[in-house]
């Protein structure tokens, strides 16, 4: 059957060069792309398939590029492509293998598509920027899937990625227009450290800080966070969102690490570096985010650790945020004038 099809498509390929100037030579260039494709399931293993498949709409993605013809097939191809990839090769083909890369035919199938999709995306980009970005949409996309499933029993290293990538496509949006992958790929992030790496990662231990898996996840969320507020430009509506993101996560890792007094220790440290990033870089956002912890601390040294501490840990509590209180009082009284001029 597929030596048939591939006849097939030779044979309308052939009747399509002999009538390429006439309207019916694009419908037999049409019907034989469609038995080429065909043919390639029937033909090659369930890995191959999704490659041959990636390279056809690379290909048919240039043809149009170069002539203006085959854009709607090569974006049914993308299609076709991309529904194969992430509902037959996830599901059914082997997973990664350290060590052993030749049977890993899962990553492979996703990286060969991933890298068409993507050199499809610089392709159309003067011709087709709105179809370009949907090949990177599909590439990003397709990129965040191939990780969280090739690392389903290592959630560490998928914040750890996931963090690499948010922060490589944030330095791309200043060139490309990856600013809502980037953003959405963040989303991601922020809420799997919240709801799974702060239950399901390991407590940070001093015996062991290698092992101490949650604790790397939460700051190398929150580092990214933070280099990517510093990075993207002042009127970029996102850059708030991610420096309220990293404080959030640095917030909630004092909470699941600290213990008892030591929380308020570490939210009003938390909150005296927040605030004076946010004096130092005139950010009012951080100097917003310095006070909001700050008046929680409170809340709870008066709420919480008056009842719930013993007497010397209390007293601790209490005379660690007098202390901060006392120098961001003498800080303001020194430099008033200047920090009405900030604020």
């Amino acid at each position: 059957l597929g030596l048939f099809t591939l006849v097939l498509s030779i044979l309308y390929m052939v009747i399509y060069f002999l009538h390429k100037d006439k309207k019916i030579g694009m419908v037999n260039l049409i019907v034989s792309l469609f038995f080429l494709t065909i043919t390639v399931p029937i033909q090659l293993s369930s890995d191959l398939v999704t490659i041959v498949w990636a390279l056809e709409t690379l290909v048919l993605t240039g043809v149009f590029v170069k002539t203006g013809k085959l854009r709607v097939v090569s974006l049914i191809m993308g299609g076709v492509t991309v529904v194969k990839t992430i509902f037959f090769d996830s599901w059914y083909l082997k997973d990664i293998v350290l060590g052993n890369a030749e049977i890993s035919v899962r990553l492979i199938s996703y990286l060969f598509t991933i890298a068409a999709f993507y050199t499809c995306f610089a392709l159309l980009m003067k011709k087709e920027k709105q179809f370009s970005v949907l090949y990177s949409w599909f590439a990003t996309g397709l990129l965040a899937l191939i990780v969280a499933l090739e690392l389903s029993d290592h959630h560490y290293w998928i914040s750890i990625i996931y963090s690499a990538i948010v922060l490589a496509l944030v330095l791309l949006s200043r060139k490309y227009d990856f600013d809502y992958q980037a953003v959405s790929l963040s989303v991601i992030l922020l809420l799997k450290v919240l709801l799974y790496d702060s239950y399901r990662l390991t407590a940070f231990d001093i015996n062991n800080i290698l092992g101490s898996t949650r604790f790397f996840a939460f700051i190398c969320a929150a580092t990214v966070f933070y280099l990517t507020a510093l990075l993207l430009d002042k009127k970029n509506p996102f850059r708030d969102y991610f420096s309220w993101s990293g404080t959030l996560l640095l917030f909630v890792l004092f909470m699941l690490e600290f213990k008892e007094y030591w929380i308020s220790v570490g939210w009003s440290i938390l909150a005296l570096t927040v605030l004076a990033l946010g004096f130092g870089l005139k950010r009012k956002t951080l100097r917003m985010q310095g006070i909001i912890i700050f008046g929680i601390t409170i809340l709870k040294v008066f709420l919480y650790d008056t009842r719930n501490l013993a007497t010397l840990y209390r007293t601790v509590s209490f005379i660690v945020l007098g202390c901060i209180l006392l120098f961001v009082s003498f800080i303001y009284a020194k430099y008033k004038d200047r920090l009405k001029e900030i604020i």
